[in-house]
């Protein structure tokens, strides 16, 4: 099924799995080979068995074609290299089994995970070559379709058959090294910032935390169920109810010098931060910076891939603490498919079983926890009375497909997009017709309407104010 209505997503890993099987000497530029970013796999039966047992996708959610197939115009690329805490094991009994774990969990194959492993290996290096795969099939046809790096918002109206924002997860990128915590790693942050703002499509944002310490904040607890107990990501860790176990400031000196470097228009394009995976004590105190240092030019506030807490963890965004700067600085909330934390893994065994006796149904029940997420922010801003032009206007999609989610089950990969977004559709024109609507039905604007702005117009509106 596809969508004739466009969409926007504002944070996927389309080069993650191509651009790690790049390293075996194939040709990027065919579809037929795994290393290249229009190469189609799609979930088997096996991949199902797989993902719920442990959580793990061993198939491709966002290459090009599936995005095209789905009338993704435009994709934030989320460029990462990866963090070499993910292929090393807390478990000592597990220690010989590390590779063929992670070769296991990432598809990666052996030599990409031994270049990460490698005391050699440069997290600033692996930035740039993954950008440089990027763009070497821009605007390239390839099987009667290309993208397009986009430069600025003028060029918004491409014929491409998708345009790419490439942006990238983690702030640990700029360290020249793989060791964040030395300091000599990061003698050349500001050359390299630079750098990154020179390319001829540089990022609109950059998230500025991930999964382990970066050496410029502390970070929320990102790593549950089977990768939570297989890793360790406690150092620099915060979480409801974890007592830490270093004493690392929230944003230490050379992270508020990162957030200045970013945020400066002196060195280059404005590069805005997005505060998915920091702390919330680092969020708070990024918000009382940019609240006193940029008063007469706030950057807006931006989580491309989150939801609203459950329990108060951390890695979800505090509608008081987060929401509420995000409406005020006309940011933008990208809210992810992950079930971990929409809030799908409670009682999950019984939803299964539930879900295996009322499968005609599970389509539309899945919507409902992106559709929960929708409607707490918009009634959040609506009686806070926080928004500009409506209470709907700060939400967008970010789905973090071929990150390391585990996805809603009837929303598995781009293609179910548009099936999301028709159920979408369903649940506010309920929610309407109910008793319980906190937001009327305002000036003729129906459902539709509404979750066109929510999966396009919200996002494409944000890019033409702040990508110049």
């Amino acid at each position: 099924m596809q969508t004739s209505t466009p969409i926007i997503d504002l944070h996927v890993h389309s080069t993650l799995k191509p651009y790690g099987n790049s390293f075996y000497g194939t040709d990027i530029r065919s579809s037929t080979e795994s290393s290249c970013l229009w190469f189609v796999d799609y979930r088997d039966r096996r991949d199902v068995v797989v993902e719920g047992l442990f959580g793990i996708c061993r198939y491709r959610q966002s290459d090009f074609r599936t995005l095209t197939d789905a009338q993704v115009k435009i994709a934030f690329v989320s460029l990462y290299p990866i963090e070499k805490q993910f292929f090393y094991i807390r478990n000592k009994k597990l220690k010989p089994l590390e590779v063929i774990i992670a070769e296991f969990a990432s598809m990666f194959g052996k030599k990409r995970i031994h270049f990460i492993r490698d005391s050699k290996y440069n997290y600033f290096n692996d930035l740039c070559n993954e950008y440089m795969y990027l763009c070497a099939l821009n605007r390239v046809l390839t099987e009667s379709r290309k993208y397009e790096l986009l430069k600025d918002f003028n060029h918004l109206k491409s014929d491409a058959n998708l345009i790419v924002i490439p942006s990238n997860e983690g702030c640990h990128a700029f360290c020249d090294g793989g060791d964040p915590t030395d300091e000599k790693q990061w003698e050349r942050m500001e050359e390299n910032v630079a750098t990154v703002k020179s390319w001829e499509s540089p990022p609109l944002f950059v998230t500025f935390a991930h999964h382990f310490y970066n050496g410029l904040c502390t970070h929320a607890r990102s790593l549950f169920d089977m990768s939570g107990k297989l890793l360790d990501q406690e150092y620099g860790m915060r979480d409801k109810g974890f007592t830490p176990i270093d004493k690392e400031e929230p944003i230490n000196e050379r992270g508020h010098k990162m957030i200045s470097l970013l945020l400066s228009r002196a060195n280059g394009r404005r590069i805005l931060i997005d505060v998915k995976h920091m702390s919330l004590e680092a969020r708070k105190e990024y918000y009382k910076k940019i609240e006193t240092e940029y008063i007469d030019d706030i950057p807006p506030v931006v989580c491309s891939h989150g939801a609203v807490a459950y329990n108060n963890e951390e890695i979800n965004m505090h509608l008081d603490t987060d929401v509420r700067i995000i409406y005020k600085t006309k940011g933008i909330i990208g809210i992810e498919m992950d079930q971990r934390i929409l809030g799908y893994n409670k009682n999950r065994f019984w939803k299964s079983i539930k879900r295996f006796f009322r499968r005609r149904n599970s389509a539309y029940e899945d919507a409902g926890y992106l559709f929960t997420q929708i409607i707490t922010l918009a009634e959040y801003a609506y009686k806070e009375k926080i928004f500009y032009d409506n209470p709907w206007e700060c939400i967008a999609l970010g789905s973090d497909y071929d990150g390391i989610i585990n996805p809603l089950n009837s929303y598995p990969d781009a293609i179910s997009l548009s099936l999301l977004y028709d159920n979408l559709i369903k649940y506010l024109n309920e929610y309407w017709k109910s008793n319980r609507a906190v937001i009327p039905q305002m000036h003729g604007v129906d459902a539709a309407d509404v979750i066109f702005n929510i999966m396009y117009r919200n996002a494409y509106n944000f890019i033409m104010t702040n990508y110049k």
